[in-house]
């Protein structure tokens, strides 16, 4: 799971401690899917880089990260009197390379709306970080021990997720048909074309909220040969703390008949497309039958900014505030004066506590419109004002 750290705001944990059974029937079902079929529905924010849904655990609702990319569901320490016995520990990688312990235990009785969450062992890790990074109330992640077993319908534009029974006749409304396989922890790999006739197999990752990743000498190869063009730096946070990464655009990336351009990929030690790339599209994946369905949304054609290179902040949520943690040299940020340390009480007027984190982002953020902070430094209250402008 993977947090940009300049706002664009990627969590993206990425973890596989066991192999999960690959679902069987490849085979593409027929027909049209009622809406009676729903076993589960969910709202969650469209405007979040993430999807969050509850799971009750203990009479209470939490919200979890819904994450193809980790193979077991995680809990937060402060979740962990609801766990069972611990039965194991397990080493596991992170999206960047480190190798980490995981603590495993009896699964707790959780429930995905009226569906258990799983049976298998959970592991638990202390997701502060997240929180603080994305200003969101985040107290675990719903692995692919849950989701192997359903169909799922993410309907970015309207912010709904709906939970359908294996076998559900496919509804013509999904789209166009992908097929995509699994690895051996039983992730999910979708075949795309990089640059004009590159195929890579990448990693579908809802867990990460940016466009996705390449490998380092991928990158440096399609810079080579002018299919990619580095723009910049990135910061994100992950499981393992905050890692920066390099940045490039891409001439083309295609995935089934679907085209883009100039679409953004960090560097990372795996492939992956994230919940950028996929909130382009109402997204369906049957996962016992192996099949991603896309059909396009509002934003398919969007371009693809980065929220972070607009202003040039590197904050997290904290006390009531934005407590700057670094700040772009050649930023608006920058040259209003904002330095490290500062913490942002108010953007606009309003105050960061009693705001949506998403409005705040998106009024530091927004290119072209001046912005008015509150800033307090030291104990001091100064006023300080900026102009996002993207730059590299």
């Amino acid at each position: 799971m993977r947090l940009h750290a300049r706002f664009a705001i990627v969590v993206w944990i990425l973890v596989a401690w066991t192999q999960l059974p690959a679902p069987g029937n490849a085979s593409e079902p027929k027909g049209t899917a009622s809406r009676a079929a729903v076993r589960e529905s969910f709202k969650f924010d469209p405007d979040d880089p993430l999807v969050l849904i509850p799971v009750r655990v203990g009479g209470k609702d939490y919200q979890f990260i819904l994450d193809t990319g980790t193979t077991g569901s995680i809990f937060d320490v402060s979740l962990r009197s609801y766990l069972g016995p611990r039965v194991d520990s397990t080493r596991a990688t992170t999206p960047v390379g480190d190798d980490i312990e995981l603590a495993l235990y009896s699964s707790p009785n959780a429930r995905v709306g009226s569906l258990p969450l799983t049976k298998g062992p959970v592991a638990c890790r202390d997701l502060t970080q997240f929180r603080e990074a994305s200003g969101r109330s985040i107290y675990g992640v719903i692995g692919m021990d849950f989701l192997n077993d359903w169909i799922i319908t993410i309907g970015f534009d309207e912010g709904r997720l709906d939970v359908l029974p294996p076998g559900t006749a496919r509804d013509p409304r999904w789209g166009e048909s992908v097929p995509f396989t699994y690895d051996t922890t039983g992730r999910m790999l979708i075949s795309a074309t990089v640059g004009e006739d590159t195929p890579v197999a990448f990693m579908l990752d809802t867990g990460n909220a940016g466009t996705g990743n390449l490998e380092e000498w991928f990158i440096t190869r399609l810079a080579a040969s002018h299919e990619a063009r580095v723009a910049g730096d990135d910061e994100a946070v992950t499981i393992s703390g905050i890692h920066s990464s390099r940045v490039a655009r891409l001439s083309h990336f295609s995935l089934g008949s679907f085209r883009h351009e100039n679409l953004r990929f960090a560097s990372g030690k795996r492939t992956v497309l994230g919940l950028n790339y996929l909130s382009r599209y109402r997204v369906a994946i049957d996962f016992p039958s192996q099949r991603l369905y896309l059909a396009k949304g509002k934003c398919f054609a969007a371009s693809d900014t980065n929220p972070g290179h607009t202003c040039g902040l590197h904050p997290l949520f904290r006390a009531g505030g934005l407590e700057v943690q670094s700040v772009d040299e050649k930023s608006p940020a920058h040259a209003a004066g904002l330095r490290a340390k500062d913490v942002i009480v108010k953007v606009c007027g309003k105050p960061v506590s009693e705001s949506k984190p998403s409005e705040v982002v998106r009024r530091l953020t927004a290119e072209g419109k001046a912005v008015q902070v509150t800033v307090n430094r030291g104990g001091k209250l100064m006023e300080m004002s900026f102009t996002p402008k993207e730059y590299d």
